[in-house]
């Protein structure tokens, strides 16, 4: 937390994740401006780090799960004096310290992240170690909308409600850029409808009565189905084309 409400100005912030993207001709420039008000607000009003130093015993923990856009977090670092401004036209360069994904060999980066989902998993390690230490620390994680589709999510998720951990807060950069998406086509034999699910936290409800036709599947992309009745084939009409038969479900 800092004490000049003029610092972490977003502007600045996405000036030097440009200047960065360009002298290491590198990408990630979307998923970086997209948390910048995020991590402004956080490093300027909530997180706590005595006598500016990102080593403190006392501090609070924050993970960027979503580690793609670690552009964002090096231009605060940079605010806070923790980072040099050398370093940063040296970015993605070989043997630079600043690398394209979160790494914790840099200060005030916690953990080495970029594998979704892992990030998370691991600041919920920090809050209950923090919880039964008793020490008042609070942990941050910000994840992406797509990266809550990890499995890791889920489980520690889980572990979290069950530990009651409520020194563990979780932020979602909800910007609808993740990879992963599908088309549903709806037909209720007089108007078909399209819709796009793109984002985990969506659903789609389809009452009976209504066909539908799934497509346009992005590499990765999976989708979960929670139906009212077990599939019974008998309920479906066989159709038959040219000597195969097709059941329609």
């Amino acid at each position: 937390m800092t004490s000049h409400p003029h610092a972490f100005n977003t502007k600045a912030l996405r000036k030097t994740v440009l200047d960065m993207a360009y002298a290491g001709s590198t990408v990630h420039i979307g998923c970086a401006f997209s948390i910048i008000e995020l991590l402004a607000v956080l490093y300027r009003n909530h997180l706590r780090y005595p006598y500016n130093d990102p080593l403190a015993t006392e501090r609070d923990y924050f993970v960027l799960s979503k580690g793609y856009g670690i552009m964002a977090q090096y231009a605060c670092l940079r605010e806070l004096g923790w980072l040099k401004n050398e370093a940063f036209s040296n970015y993605f360069a070989d043997g630079s310290d600043l690398k394209g994904l979160s790494d914790s060999r840099v200060s005030g980066l916690e953990v080495t992240s970029g594998s979704l989902g892992h990030g998370f998993s691991v600041d919920v390690g920090m809050a209950i170690e923090a919880k039964l230490r008793g020490t008042g620390q609070k942990t941050y994680a910000l994840v992406g909308d797509g990266e809550i589709n990890e499995g890791p999510i889920c489980e520690g998720a889980l572990f979290a409600a069950h530990h009651n951990l409520k020194n563990f807060i979780v932020i979602v950069d909800e910007n609808g850029f993740q990879a992963s998406s599908f088309d549903v086509e709806l037909d209720d034999g007089t108007v078909k409808k399209t819709f796009s699910l793109n984002r985990p936290h969506y659903a789609l409800q389809i009452v009976p009565g209504i066909w539908r036709e799934l497509n346009n599947f992005s590499s990765g992309a999976i989708c979960l189905v929670l139906a009212s009745e077990l599939y019974q084939a008998a309920d479906y009409i066989p159709i038959a084309f040219q000597d195969t038969v097709s059941i329609c479900y």
